[in-house]
């Protein structure tokens, strides 16, 4: 089976305080901060970034940490841990991009966005290869799933009708 996006669709409870389109904005520290200073709108328009532009994403257990995209549009198979061991899922995600910003596991489905052009969405972080955890200058590749990838996919799923988009405040 092959994908384009690793993605999830959510709907809030009645009564439930959210800020779609905002992005919590962390100590950027270079080292992973986690402290929330603030918060700013991250517009979408469904671009993508090439080879050497700069990115960064505020991940959940990470929270902000920047790098560059290493490669543009790579089908990139998917692992599992298992005891463990790396174990070949037989399923490959397709046209992905790669950077090189520090990522652990929690940190799937974080924004990814550009340092450049106002900060718009790229996309969302899915994948990490193996690093010296807990060591933010270990090299490590990060993948994730372009926006536009995401937004097709998602409204195909769901049928016609429906369209994927993130909501802007």
């Amino acid at each position: 089976m092959c994908r384009y996006s690793d993605a999830a669709l959510i709907q809030f409870d009645a009564g439930v305080t959210n800020n779609l389109g905002y992005l919590a904005k962390t100590v950027e520290d270079g080292f992973g901060g986690l402290a929330i200073v603030g918060s700013r709108t991250i517009p979408v328009d469904g671009s993508s970034a090439m080879q050497g532009a700069s990115i960064a994403k505020v991940g959940r257990t990470t929270g902000y940490s920047s790098g560059v995209v290493t490669a543009h549009c790579v089908d990139v198979p998917q692992f599992e841990a298992v005891n463990g061991v790396a174990v070949d899922t037989n399923r490959d995600m397709r046209c992905q991009d790669q950077a090189d910003y520090y990522a652990e596991p929690g940190d799937s489905g974080s924004p990814v966005f550009s340092l450049t052009n106002d900060g718009w969405l790229l996309g969302l972080h899915w994948g990490t290869s193996f690093s010296i955890r807990g060591d933010p200058t270990s090299p490590q590749r990060t993948t994730y799933s372009p926006w536009g990838n995401t937004a097709t996919e998602v409204t195909r799923d769901l049928g016609a009708g429906y369209q994927a988009t993130a909501a802007l405040p």
